[in-house]
């Protein structure tokens, strides 16, 4: 009896098993293959227009990416086009390439869970952030109330739930060549919502973005990319452990670590390691990709955090 009460207390105490665990601070270099951003880790993408007057950009097709929990990454199904989507993501962030300048507007795909207003913010090229209804109707709200108004539009001004829907953004006018579009923190794209597909069509066009063909571009992205932490002295470190979630998708990720920064060992997260008879100073840790051969369900590491015990003298 008294050892089950003593394995009762010992689930309730966690750290009485793992020690006194407490965060740290880990930074990763700057990396030329792989996007950091706050704790989330992908490979960055650029959609170049080749020609013509419109431009597709997939809804994962991103620069730079951080979802709102722990649970929670990309979606992947196949009525989403090209096979994934953007669903609560807390920073959303596009780079893309412009090859025949003029006034764009900008059309995205979406799916709203129920009737009510959903919103997010965004910038282009470094301009004042804005706001933007996604769900609200075109045809019974005005360009005043859908981009960016205090007042409240009626319930039934909102677009019809649990159907997909194309709805259009703001119009750009955007030069020849690289542009960043930035959908910052706290709700880039939250609330159930799923953004699928986006498709900039240069004003004066016929083109319906459900007839966009995807083929106008080109997509840059790398096949393999590394991360690496800077140095992290271990001199009153006890124990340490690395926790993430890794989303491979059609791709590969590894996290490896290293006493030496040579010499590197497959890092399980959530993993315990003792310091006791390490020869080195320092730790580093590594995080390597391979990216999905045609781009669908591109790899995401996320929510990493370094977590270390200290010595006692």
């Amino acid at each position: 009896m008294r050892y089950a009460i003593l394995l009762f207390l010992l689930l309730l105490q966690p750290s009485l098993i793992a020690g006194n665990m407490q965060r740290g601070r880990i930074k990763f270099e700057e990396s030329a293959t792989l996007s950091q951003t706050g704790t989330t880790v992908i490979f960055p993408v650029m959609a170049e227009q080749k020609s013509g007057d419109y431009l597709v950009i997939e809804g994962e097709d991103l620069s730079s990416y951080a979802p709102v929990k722990t649970n929670q990454t990309l979606a992947y199904s196949p009525e989403y086009s090209n096979g994934a989507a953007v669903i609560n993501a807390r920073i959303l962030g596009y780079d893309f390439m412009i090859a025949e300048p003029g006034e764009y507007q900008v059309w995205i795909r979406a799916y709203f869970p129920v009737q009510a207003n959903f919103n997010h913010t965004e910038s282009m090229d470094g301009a004042p952030i804005r706001k933007v209804i996604d769900s609200a109707d075109p045809a019974k709200i005005s360009k005043t109330e859908k981009y960016g108004a205090q007042a409240m539009p009626q319930k039934d001004h909102f677009l019809p739930p649990k159907v997909w829907h194309w709805t259009p953004n703001l119009t750009y006018h955007l030069t020849k060549g690289r542009h960043r579009w930035i959908w910052p923190s706290p709700s880039a794209w939250c609330g159930g919502c799923i953004l699928d597909k986006i498709v900039l069509i240069k004003k004066g066009s016929s083109l319906k973005p459900e007839n966009a063909d995807i083929k106008n571009r080109t997509l840059h992205r790398k096949m393999n990319g590394e991360l690496i932490s800077r140095r992290i002295k271990i001199k009153r470190i006890k124990a340490w452990k690395f926790e993430y979630t890794a989303t491979p998708g059609d791709g590969r990720i590894e996290v490896e670590y290293s006493y030496d920064e040579k010499n590197f060992k497959p890092l399980k997260s959530g993993t315990h390691y003792e310091t006791a008879g390490v020869k080195g100073e320092y730790l580093w840790i590594r995080i390597k990709m391979q990216n999905s051969e045609y781009g669908k369900h591109p790899p995401v590491l996320y929510h990493y955090v370094f977590k270390f015990e200290k010595k006692n003298n």
